[in-house]
């Protein structure tokens, strides 16, 4: 197995690569292998050591025609991708692995990167005809003229406004008849505070909403990842911009006894549409065709268990009641 160092910063990078010769350009290698923390999202505890990791791997010498290689970058967002020590988990993991167990034919390298820098790999990719490929990726008209994309692999609840479940009554007048927060006049209402990560985008819809505020007193601008349950535990914030799988997760990994809920915002989409994205070549449309037909076998989508494992009971209901409307909607959910 070929293996290999890299000094940047005085912090050392080590790589290691599937174990036939594999011919990897030195631009696509320099946008794996360049670090971008200005774009991380911040994880607790999450330090990255070793960004190639061939941590899914399947050996059958049977149906070893045609073999060729995928990267897989992986944004390191818990719960979608955890990352404490060397391995990956999360239930974007173990999705990936379900895919990677029906593409045998394949030798896998899993790539932990920033999402910016996880995108300019795609690119790289195009250029060098390499098979480098992001799961779980919202579409957009703009991704999709630049990227090969799947068909929906997995449909999950957007970004939510996540609030103490005995504040309820707090919001009554930025909530309509449908349970939906309007965001706009939430951030107007200058007794209700909140914490945004000046770095993190939280898609269009969300993001244009917030630009008005950018200099509200009532938003707290952080550097990192702001803890939005501890904050909202010693009532720091009276409010925050979450997924609701991170709710879950948090109060396990935090230990925070904490009754909140999460609360869908007004025009927003009921389900964000992820697909899975490739370098639009030769390679990687070989394994979105393959992606494809792997999930017309699938129609029930059986990793979605894996996903609901981190819903609290609330959104699971949400999630399974989006879900239906999803399937028989004629229009795809906007990208975030």
């Amino acid at each position: 197995m070929a293996a290999g160092k890299l000094n940047m910063g005085g912090e050392i990078f080590t790589w290691r690569l599937a174990a036939r010769p594999i011919a990897v350009p030195i631009a696509l290698l320099m946008a794996l292998l360049t670090p971008d923390d200005a774009h991380a999202h911040d994880n607790t505890s999450v330090v990255i050591q070793s960004p190639i990791q061939p941590i899914a791997k399947t050996e059958n010498a049977n149906v070893r025609i045609n073999t060729t290689n995928i990267t897989w970058v992986a944004d390191v967002i818990a719960p979608d991708f955890i990352k404490v020590e060397d391995p990956l988990n999360g239930y974007g993991i173990q999705m990936l692995d379900w895919f990677i167990t029906r593409l045998p034919d394949y030798d896998h390298q899993i790539v932990p990167l920033p999402r910016r820098r996880a995108l300019d790999a795609l690119r790289v990719g195009k250029g060098a005809d390499q098979a480098v490929c992001l799961p779980g990726l919202a579409r957009s008209p703009e991704r999709q003229r630049e990227l090969l994309m799947s068909q929906t692999v997995v449909p999950t609840l957007p970004i939510s406004i996540v609030i103490r479940h005995d504040a309820i009554g707090q919001f009554q007048n930025v909530t309509n008849q449908r349970g939906h927060i309007n965001l706009r006049a939430l951030l107007e209402d200058r007794t209700l505070y909140t914490a945004l990560s000046i770095s993190q985008s939280y898609g269009p819809h969300i993001d244009t909403i917030l630009a008005r505020a950018i200099a509200a007193p009532n938003v707290l601008r952080t550097v990192k990842q702001p803890n939005f349950l501890s904050m909202l535990a010693l009532d720091r914030i009276d409010w925050a911009l979450a997924y609701p799988t991170e709710i879950k997760f948090h109060r396990r990994a935090e230990n925070i006894d904490l009754d909140v809920i999460s609360l869908p915002i007004e025009g927003g989409a009921a389900l964000l549409d992820l697909a899975i994205a490739c370098s639009r070549s030769g390679s990687g449309a070989m394994i979105i065709d393959r992606i494809d037909k792997i999930l017309k076998s699938n129609p029930d989508m059986p990793w979605l268990d894996y996903y609901t494992q981190y819903l609290d009971p609330a959104d699971n209901q949400r999630f399974k009641t989006s879900l239906k409307a999803f399937y028989i909607s004629d229009t795809a959910p906007n990208a975030q």
